[in-house]
């Protein structure tokens, strides 16, 4: 009796352990879904305007051999960008630097630094497939240098050096390799896990990206380098299938943390929504795909984000990366907001070795920043900066509105005119847009409230509705707050006139709407 009174105790404890362990879990990130049928980034139950930039930490610590406490200015960068997410490189090698041995030194630091400049992070998870390659900087040596146990595959490229990366190969996707790889994510996940809980609870990271570009290692690398075990070249076909279940057992082993997030995966070779994107975006271990566009064109943009919501529904649609050294960026971040897609700009600042071993490529091919490698502003950061701030301050109209209430302006081309003009409907405002400063802009109207953005010196003249209340400022944590301004609106014949001149958004109240009109919101993005 004694026995089975000491089992039935146990039993209920465990239950409530398991119970409390449960309750515990904290889900920090998920993909929503709004009325109109566009999904979003979801962080702490509310919508999240995914608009960031990504810094390559790895590159100045395995490249230029700064330390992880230099890179604290890349995320002070960040924050005076506009961006409210900054995408960073977290190598295997670094979290599991001797096997059975974890170093969270690196991650506290970027913890610490999100929570201190109010930014969100992501994690982009380099580890066995980096743009395809396993290489040496990322993987831990004791896996990169025994092939007994964690063979490669040959190749024409393997132990060669790059200093990008270090030594190259292809590890064979073994259940050993990836036990080791789901270890050191549980080990990474439980860490971030208990920081969160002993430093308020803020819930600094958001999601991870798992691997880089992974796709360029069946639908590249696999040919170019005569990839092959025993004499016999591997298909793409085969390495789809590594891949794949490599991205699935990581994803997995991210996706079951008590700090739950979401998991992404960024193809560099997606035009539209192939098969192979179907099938990575339904793994259990991921929950969204994204592609690498390098693209200026506003137009193409459109039609291809357009796409990927018709042909992945329940995909959240996003640019992981798109180069920053775009001078037309703000149009580029305008387009995707329209689309309602998030959006990372690549990169921050360049890291200069990049820059000085760039090979045949040239300096163009190399820069990417949206700031010069010393972090100072280039000819259009400004634009940029004033967009980043206009779209995330909107708040959650930009994510809830319904496109046809979303007006964007001067992105007929893919890039702005100097002299433009244009009249555009939403389903109830009407709204007159000119510029001779070659500004960009939007309206958005959501609720009791229009919100009107301009890059640069422009006049909106609004009919078929009665605006008053104007006001700067952007949302912060969900509620208005107003900036210094006043606007110097002239009413004449049931119209409203008002200039913008330094990027600031602009609220106003709408009222006394004049019946519904045909949103022609559509027709005014891509030539």
């Amino acid at each position: 009796m004694k026995r089975v009174i000491v089992f039935i105790m146990t039993l209920i404890i465990s239950l409530s352990l398991f119970a409390c362990k449960k309750e515990k879990v904290n889900v920090i990130s998920r993909i929503a879904t709004n009325e109109y049928g566009y999904n979003y980034l979801e962080v702490d139950g509310k919508p999240f305007n995914y608009f960031g930039v990504e810094s390559r930490l790895d590159a100045y610590m395995n490249c230029e051999e700064q330390t992880v406490e230099d890179f604290e200015k890349q995320f002070e960068l960040a924050k005076k960008l506009g961006a409210n997410v900054i995408a960073v490189p977290v190598d295997w090698a670094d979290v599991e630097p001797e096997k059975d041995f974890y170093d969270f030194t690196i991650v506290n630091k970027l913890l610490s630094f999100a929570v201190k400049y109010d930014i969100k992070i992501e994690i982009l998870w380099y580890s066995i497939n980096m743009c395809g390659e396993s290489n040496s900087y990322q993987v831990p040596a004791y896996i990169f240098n025994d092939e007994e146990s964690y063979p490669k595959y040959d190749s024409t490229n393997k132990g060669n050096f790059w200093s990008y990366y270090g030594y190259q190969g292809y590890l064979k996707i073994t259940d050993n390799l990836l036990k080791r790889e789901t270890l050191v994510i549980e080990n990474l996940m439980d860490f971030i896990y208990n920081w969160d809980l002993k430093n308020g609870e803020t819930h600094p990271l958001i999601g991870v990206q798992v691997y880089n570009e992974p796709d360029l290692y069946p639908e590249w690398r696999v040919s170019k380098y005569d990839i092959s075990e025993n004499g016999k070249k591997l298909t793409s076909d085969q390495v789809w299938q590594e891949v794949k279940k490599a991205l699935d057992n990581a994803g997995k082993a991210f996706k079951k943390a008590k700090y739950n997030v979401i998991t992404r995966v960024n193809f560099a070779k997606l035009k539209t929504a192939t098969t192979y994107a179907k099938d990575v975006f339904n793994l259990d271990g991921i929950d969204c795909v994204g592609n690498d566009p390098y693209t200026t064109s506003v137009g193409g943009v459109y039609n291809q984000l357009t796409d990927f919501n018709k042909d992945l529904p329940n995909n959240f649609t996003h640019y992981a990366e798109n180069k920053g050294s775009y001078t037309n960026t703000a149009s580029l971040l305008l387009t995707s907001a329209y689309c309602g897609a998030g959006y990372i700009i690549y990169d921050l600042a360049t890291s200069t070795h990049f820059i000085e071993n760039a090979g045949n490529n040239s300096l163009a091919d190399i820069d990417h920043g949206v700031l010069n490698p010393d972090g100072t502003d280039k000819e259009h950061t400004e634009s940029v900066r004033r967009t980043l701030k206009a779209l995330i301050g909107a708040g959650e109209s930009v994510i809830v509105a319904d496109k046809k209430d979303f007006a964007v302006f001067n992105l007929e081309e893919s890039y702005p005119e100097e002299s433009y003009q244009v009249v555009i409907n939403t389903k109830g405002v009407t709204a007159n847009f000119s510029t001779e400063k070659s500004a960009v802009g939007f309206m958005i109207v959501y609720g009791d409230y229009a919100y009107f953005y301009a890059s640069d010196e422009s006049t909106f003249t609004i009919s078929n509705a009665t605006i008053n209340e104007f006001s700067f400022g952007a949302y912060k944590k969900g509620v208005w707050t107003n900036s210094t301004g006043t606007i110097d609106a002239v009413v004449k014949d049931g119209k409203t006139t008002f200039t913008l001149n330094n990027g600031a958004l602009l609220r106003a109240k709408v009222s006394e709407v004049k019946g519904e009109l045909i949103s022609n919101t559509k027709n005014f993005i891509g030539a």
